[in-house]
């Protein structure tokens, strides 16, 4: 375990060993916390100053935060949200966006399923339905219409029924208000008969 911790005028590093390397630096920049307990270590900076260059150069020179573990956090980090991806949206979605993925877009989709994916739906915090549900219901509050209806798709995938579906769309009418409410509606049932439609299909072709 590494923990890095800043006061106004003062840092302090202590490892796994229990050695410590204190240094007085001025402290000019916001505060900013960053945590990994995969990797078993933790940086706590209250503050980016030279301190945190210094800290994360004595980090490097002891083995503990290289460049190839930097590397390997990554790509973790971005396994781990393209599973969860996968196991949400489903594969055919994950496969037609990286089907449709370029040169310009290409960082932006590596950024939403490491951060997104990778470091918020993973946690153990919440129950994947619940935080599926609060996912629906703050997309229907923002009135982001093409996400509301991707994730109305997932549900098939995390468990979320019509009913439920139908509560969380009138906790928003009252919260955030009728229209968005009214309009995330109009998305559902445009879903759900699609995927009715689709399901017979299949059906039919059996």
């Amino acid at each position: 375990m590494v923990r890095l911790w800043f006061s106004s005028t003062h840092w302090e590093l202590t490892c796994v060993s229990g050695m410590t390397w204190p240094r007085d630096l001025p402290v000019v920049f916001p505060s900013f916390a960053m945590t990994n307990g995969d990797m078993g270590y933790q940086i706590v900076p209250r503050s980016l100053t030279q301190s945190a260059i210094a800290a994360a150069t004595w980090l490097t020179c002891c083995n503990i935060l290289t460049p190839q573990k930097r590397f390997s956090m990554a790509e973790s980090k971005f396994e781990k949200g393209m599973n969860i991806r996968r196991e949400v949206l489903g594969n055919a979605h994950v496969d037609r966006a990286e089907a449709n993925k370029t040169a310009f877009d290409a960082d932006f989709q590596r950024f939403i399923t490491e951060t997104a994916w990778g470091s918020v739906w993973s946690r153990p915090g919440l129950e994947r339905k619940t935080r599926h549900l609060l996912t629906l219901a703050m997309l229907a509050a923002l009135g982001k219409e093409n996400e509301l209806a991707m994730h109305i798709r997932a549900t098939a995938n995390t468990g979320v029924t019509a009913e439920e579906l139908k509560e969380v769309f009138l906790q928003v009418a009252v919260y955030a208000g009728v229209p968005a409410a009214n309009a995330a509606f109009a998305i559902a049932k445009k879903v759900y008969a699609e995927l009715a439609e689709y399901t017979n299909t299949q059906e039919e072709t059996k």
